[in-house]
């Protein structure tokens, strides 16, 4: 039960660092888009998870609600 709180601690501080940059990207690049890229492990890439919830599912989600999708 540790681990798996921990692991959504990781995943929170990632996610809040992926938009905080994601969201800084891109009103640097105006109206140009801009590509994120997630370096890990077996924890950011969600192994043993549902595909949408794990981590890139999730950032992916979250830019997307903040217009910062596709």
């Amino acid at each position: 039960m540790a681990r798996a709180g921990r692991r959504r601690k990781v995943a929170a501080v990632l996610l809040g660092a992926a938009l905080a940059l994601g969201a800084a990207g891109a009103a640097a690049a105006g109206t140009a888009g801009c590509r994120i890229a997630v370096l890990g492990d077996s924890l950011t890439a969600g192994y043993g998870l549902p595909l949408q919830a794990a981590f890139p599912a999730r950032l992916e989600a979250a830019l997307s609600a903040r217009g910062l999708g596709r």
